[in-house]
């Protein structure tokens, strides 16, 4: 049991200094800049959608969700870059720019698939 809220704490607090906080008593994920990127139930009941095997880091999901809001723009400054001295500066803004051009699809589907249980997809 120790083991799962252990595990539990990694994934669902957000690092240092990360593009998203918990906010309002730990009820919504919001940005830095404070726009709110999900609430807490909304997360819960994607999670649950998503198969435990597949179930990718908790920043990715939060960036689709926030490409998901009517107002997303690839240019908000929400990445902040972790390079260690050994890091490919240029394979570093290859991933990048396939990252925010991947995020920038999501946010031009239509309204209906942004939306709800549809985000889950």
């Amino acid at each position: 049991m120790k083991t799962v809220i252990e595990n539990s704490t990694t994934i669902f607090n957000a690092p240092s200094d990360h593009f998203w906080y918990w906010d309002d008593n730990g009820t919504v994920i919001v940005f830095r800049q404070v726009r709110t990127i999900c609430y807490r139930d909304e997360l819960i009941g994607i999670l649950k959608a998503i198969p435990a095997k597949g179930l990718p880091s908790l920043g990715p999901i939060l960036l689709i969700l926030a490409a998901c809001k009517e107002k997303f723009s690839i240019h908000e400054k929400f990445f902040i870059i972790r390079a260690s001295p050994e890091t490919d500066l240029n394979v570093l803004t290859e991933n990048l720019d396939q990252a925010l051009a991947f995020l920038q699809k999501v946010s031009e589907l239509p309204e209906e698939l942004r939306k709800g249980d549809n985000r889950i997809h």
